[in-house]
């Protein structure tokens, strides 16, 4: 982070998973933007170094395919690669001066070291150790300065597969170090993964550098060790043993007791698995002796690390912490791993986690034209449910009152909605339907709101379940019953799947031509031309699996063709015919990006048409319904939006759709054309801030329109407290509350998002969140035992009380039933959010969501 926000205010970059690439912030992680351009969102970054200069401030990016530089002044990024050999981009390790005009340090996955100081406009080789290595480390002296002569102003250090290299003039000579020069052959040897130089490193001399290795007797798990210098790298001795290989040390500048402090962290999740009681170590004698200050209680909010989501080994090791540009005065300092971003107010006594990726992303989209002719969009949102959209009118509203899943991945819209009403969504542990309740029901459940189906295995007798991936809609469906009712869906679990009757029976999809296993069906597209009145015009529906695309005919799966590459969209056009116009298209990681592929089985062909769009990560592949006389190809670019070709025109190229300087820095998760578009001519774009849309026209402005968002109570940004358990032997740290979940009629009546919830059972009790609004509503239960709330709200930047309101449950309801406490703030505002309970012995807090509407 520098000082590179709006004057002179603090920016955060970094670099994030696979979803969010790289971001920045300059309202301290309330809000994120994305950093694209010149093929950055199309790398995996890994790490980012502030470099104050000169020439100018600089944000410096390190991928697995290369560099790239962030001016915050323009807001440019650009490939920043030069000199670096084209087999010999994957930078592992980057470094640079806190406050000073001394070179730039990366180390690559080869081993090998790279200055650069703009006096030489590219990469030099400074090293070489040899072995590929992950584990590497690099670090710079804090105040480095190029015209000070060789010794601790030019300090440079990097370490790879144990090995320690030190310069003394910025990088011109390294020499390996003489305590740790051997090679290290296995994951048992001990090996270098960081090394940092005191804020004082000119006058104390003092260098730390932490390693890592697996553990003899159990290899499941690793341990660390940190070694301390203070005699400017000429000797090291071994301060302290950790349960885990120590993957970050970062030194900082005096904090608000005016001591100059190191903090470690550990390579596995604090708290979890065999890293258990220990937690962020600070050292206030310059890395002599270390202290979490019980701080390791802080992490047990995360369920299992990454919420159960595994971070590969080589992502754990890739971590670091970062004061805050007013660390002297507040003690902020900043925490960043592969399952998140982590800030402590206190100087490393207590942690709490950020959110990044906001519970509005849209990661699926849909559309329709309902009874009154207005176009309605649906999201599939990443914890807020169902959001619903009347672009028409201008109205959004969050359907989670009985949503089963907070976390969705995909939907499907009937094509036949102004009549049935009906969506079709897949989240992160089931199918549901829901039905317009404005509508009288038109489906065979006489349902409205949110539905499961029962969805029979006609195999096995028994529901068939799942996290569905990809779910779409037969091109005829009706709801009602009337004619055809089919839908495909595929879920990770399971093989893809076909319902013919609405979802009372699902049909597995496992059969493959030539026999083998049916593969999960990324991707799936069906032809207008399928009818579902005999197996003969059950046919052409398309199904994608990494590079391999297939045709379902009846019940069976054909590989029609393998790009070679991973698919990464699919589409069929709109005017398919067989045998005059077999035509769908895909859009590819690698090669063409964009291709058509005709599917005769005689004559198959490829007609490629994205070479201009290497640079971009592709999210989606659209045609509008005038594609026959107006054949334009949509797609929709993680950073850059949407994008048009005209397939008709050898000359074309792609066109950006809409007003491009009205489109929000908000990365594309999903994008659609509306039922409409030969009329409207509206594109949708699912956001990580909800839905945005325009005309195709390039003076339409992008209009954004969620304005509110619903966090389920599993939400990353809750700590929640119970300072009088009679357990917690740490009431200043965060602690758990009790998770409960209430399946069937009565999950859905009292818990209205994702049928689960925190239970307070202490007095005392208490949680903290973050985040913009204007209103603020707490989902509970209210009724005979439960206990008292207070919903207080204070500004995030000032502290300012901005409004409180109580509530006693007990007197709310003679029987337990849904309830919500709202707090009007009048304007939108960054606010700190914070719920107190009072029980008395034998009461309970039902903590289900907390809604931000803006």
């Amino acid at each position: 982070m520098g000082p590179t926000g709006p004057q002179g205010s603090q920016e955060i970059v970094l670099a994030t998973n696979d979803s969010s690439r790289v971001l920045h912030s300059y309202d301290d992680g309330l809000t994120w933007l994305t950093l694209y351009g010149d093929g950055l969102e199309n790398a995996k970054a890994e790490e980012v170094v502030y470099y104050p200069g000169p020439p100018n401030p600089m944000y410096v990016i390190g991928a697995r395919e290369g560099v790239w530089s962030y001016d915050p002044a323009t807001g440019i990024v650009s490939d920043f690669s030069a000199g670096l050999p084209v087999g010999d981009r994957w930078v592992v390790n980057l470094a640079a001066p806190t406050d000073g005009d001394g070179p730039l340090l990366l180390v690559t996955i080869q081993g090998n070291a790279y200055t650069w100081i703009d006096s030489d406009g590219s990469w030099q080789l400074a090293a070489q150790n040899g072995p590929n290595s992950w584990l590497s480390a690099a670090s710079v002296s804090p105040y480095s300065d190029r015209n000070a002569g060789p010794g601790p102003a030019q300090a440079m250090a990097f370490a790879s597969n144990g090995v320690l290299y030190l310069s003394d003039d910025n990088g011109a000579s390294f020499s390996a170090h003489s305590q740790f020069n051997t090679q290290a052959q296995s994951y048992y040897d001990w090996a270098i993964s960081t090394v940092a130089y005191a804020d004082d490193y000119e006058s104390s001399g003092v260098i730390l550098l932490g390693r890592i290795s697996l553990r003899p007797n159990d290899p499941k798990l690793d341990r660390g060790e940190i070694w301390r210098s203070e005699d400017f790298g000429v000797t090291f001795s071994l301060v302290a043993s950790t349960p885990s290989g120590v993957t970050t040390l970062t030194a900082t500048g005096p904090g608000p007791d005016g001591l100059r402090h190191f903090f470690a962290g550990g390579n596995m999740y604090p708290n979890f698995a065999g890293y258990f009681g220990t937690g962020i170590l600070r050292s206030d004698d310059g890395g002599l002796t270390w202290d979490d200050f019980g701080n390791e209680q802080d992490f047990t909010l995360e369920e299992g690390a990454g919420k159960g989501v595994s971070e590969p080994p080589d992502q754990k090791i890739h971590q670091d912490i970062t004061p805050a540009l007013d660390y002297a005065v507040s003690g902020t300092l900043y925490y960043g791993r592969g399952e998140g971003l982590f800030q402590s107010p206190n100087n490393g006594v207590n942690w709490a986690q950020r959110g990044i990726r906001p519970v509005e992303e849209m990661r699926d989209l849909g559309s329709a034209i309902d009874a009154d002719g207005h176009l309605i969009a649906f999201g599939a949102a990443y914890g807020s449910g169902l959001i619903r959209t009347d672009v028409t009118a201008g109205f959004t509203e969050l359907l989670f009152w009985d949503c089963p899943m907070a976390y969705n991945k995909t939907l499907a819209v009937s094509p036949n909605y102004a009549a049935d009403g009906t969506v079709l969504l897949g989240g992160q542990s089931d199918l549901t339907f829901w039905f317009d309740p404005a509508k009288t029901p038109a489906n065979p459940y006489g349902a409205t709101g949110f539905y499961l189906p029962p969805l029979v295995s006609t195999v096995t007798g028994t529901r068939v379940e799942g996290y569905p991936r990809v779910v779409v809609f037969s091109p005829n469906y009706d709801g009602s019953g009337a004619t055809d009712q089919t839908f495909f869906w595929n879920a990770w679990e399971n093989p893809p799947y076909r319902s013919e009757d609405g979802g009372q029976t699902a049909e597995p999809l496992d059969k493959l031509a030539g026999g083998g296993t049916v593969p999960t069906m990324e991707y799936m597209a069906v032809a207008p031309t399928y009818d579902p009145a005999s197996s003969a015009t059950k046919n052409d529906v398309y199904g994608a699996s990494i590079s391999k695309l297939y045709r379902l005919n009846d019940d069976t799966w054909t590989l029609v063709h393998d790009f070679g590459t991973k698919i990464l969209g699919l589409a069929v056009d709109p005017t398919f015919s067989r045998p005059g116009n077999p035509q769908v298209f895909v859009i590819l990681h690698a090669g063409p990006k964009v291709a058509a592929f005709i599917d005769d089985p005689t004559n198959p062909q490829v007609i490629p048409f994205g070479f201009d769009l290497v640079g971009l990560r592709l999210q989606e592949i659209k045609v509008g319904n005038d594609f026959g006389t107006r054949p334009y190809v949509y797609v929709g670019a993680w950073g850059e939006g949407v994008l048009r070709y005209d397939s008709s025109d050898s000359q074309a190229i792609w066109e950006p759709v809409g007003q491009v300087s009205s489109r929000p820095d908000w990365w594309l998760a999903s994008f659609d054309l509306s039922p409409a578009f030969d009329q409207d001519r509206t594109v949708l774009v699912g956001s990580q801030y909800g839905l945005v849309h325009a005309q195709d026209d390039p003076l339409s402005p992008w209009v954004a329109t969620t304005t509110e968002e619903a966090r389920d109570n599993m939400d990353v940004s809750f700590m929640t407290f119970s300072p009088n358990h009679p357990m917690n032997l740490q009431p200043g740290n965060a602690r758990p509350w009790r998770t409960i979940s209430m399946g069937g009629p009565t999950g859905q009546e009292m818990l209205p998002l994702d049928r689960n919830a925190e239970l307070a059972l202490h007095d005392g009790d208490f949680f903290l969140s973050h985040g913009n609004a204007r209103l603020l509503e707490f989902k509970t239960a209210a009724g005979p035992g439960t206990g008292r709330i207070t919903l207080t709200a204070t500004h995030y930047l000032t502290g300012a009380f901005l409004g409180s309101q109580s509530m006693d449950l007990t007197q709310v309801a003679s029987n337990l039933e849904p309830f919500s406490l709202s707090l009007d703030l009048q304007t939108i505002q960054p606010v700190m959010v914070r719920l107190d309970v009072e029980l008395d012995p034998g009461e309970y807090v039902l903590f289900d969501a907390l809604v931000f509407r803006r």
